[in-house]
C-alpha cells in the first residue's frame, strides 16, 4: 500500500494517482485539507485512516511507501474563528503523529524530519557546494546595505524568498525575481528588507535548467530548455 499525503486540489498528485491505477498499484490518498472527512485512529503501534465517503481504509503499519506531497489543516477550521489557531496547531501536530505511526520500514519521499532539514535554503546551498556544484555569490540578509553592496559587486542579482512562496489565501505566490542594477526597487522597498529577510544571489544567465530527483539510489534527471 502506498500512502499519498497531499491536498484535494493538487494536479501533481492526480497524475500520480492515474499512473498508480494504470499499473494496478494499491494506494490511499489522504487529503489533509479535508482531514475532517476521515476517521483517524492512532495507537502506540500503528493506526488507521478511514475515508468516511468511500469507506476505503489504510492500516498505517502495512504501508510500504509514503509520498508526502503537501500538508494543510482542514479548511473547515475557518468557521471556528477564535479557535482556529488552536485547532490548526492541533491538526499540524496530529498529522505528524499520523506519519510517525507509519510502518518504520516504509520508503519515504520525503520523511518529514528529513524534509525539515532539507528545506533550509542555506543547507541546500552548502550541500550543493560540498558535492562540487558552482554556487553564485550569495547573501541571505535583512540588511539593505548588504543588498546594495551585492548589487554594486555583481550587477544584476536574483531575489528568492527564504521559505514557502505561497502568500495570502494560497492562490498567490512569490517567485524568484531578477533585479537589474539599472532598475532597482524604490528606496522604501529596499528599506522594507529590514522586516523581510531574503536570499540574494549574483545572476547567472542560464542555457537551460536540469531538475534532478533522487528516490533511494535511483536518479531521475530532466532538462528544461
Amino acid at each position: 500500500m502506498i500512502l499519498l499525503v497531499t491536498m484535494s486540489l493538487d494536479p501533481h498528485t492526480d497524475l500520480v494517482v492515474d499512473a498508480l491505477r494504470e499499473i494496478g498499484e494499491s494506494f490511499f490518498r489522504y487529503n489533509t485539507d479535508l482531514s475532517d472527512q476521515y476517521a483517524i485512529e492512532i495507537f502506540l503501534k500503528g493506526g488507521t485512516i478511514l475515508n468516511k465517503k468511500t469507506h476505503k481504509i489504510v492500516h498505517l503499519g502495512e504501508v510500504k511507501s509514503v509520498w508526502v506531497r503537501r500538508r494543510r489543516p482542514p479548511s473547515s477550521l475557518n468557521v471556528f474563528e477564535d479557535l482556529s489557531p488552536f485547532l490548526e496547531e492541533q491538526w499540524n501536530l496530529f498529522t505528524g503523529m499520523i506519519l510517525l505511526a507509519v510502518n518504520k520500514e516504509a520508503l519515504w519521499v520525503n520523511h518529514p524530519i528529513s524534509y525539515e532539514v532539507a528545506k533550509n535554503k542555506l543547507h541546500q546551498l552548502q550541500v550543493a557546494r560540498k558535492v562540487g556544484l558552482s554556487i553564485p555569490d550569495t547573501c541571505i540578509t535583512n540588511n539593505p546595505e548588504s543588498f546594495l553592496q551585492l548589487v554594486k559587486k555583481s550587477g544584476n542579482i536574483l531575489y528568492k524568498p527564504i521559505s514557502s512562496s505561497i502568500i495570502g489565501d494560497g492562490e498567490n505566490a512569490i517567485y524568484a525575481n531578477l533585479i537589474k542594477q539599472d532598475a532597482l526597487p524604490s528606496p522604501a522597498v529596499i528599506d522594507g528588507l529590514s522586516v523581510s529577510p531574503s536570499i540574494f544571489q549574483s545572476y547567472v544567465e542560464k542555457l537551460y535548467e536540469i531538475r534532478v530527483t533522487l528516490v533511494g539510489q535511483l536518479v531521475f534527471a530532466v532538462r528544461i530548455s
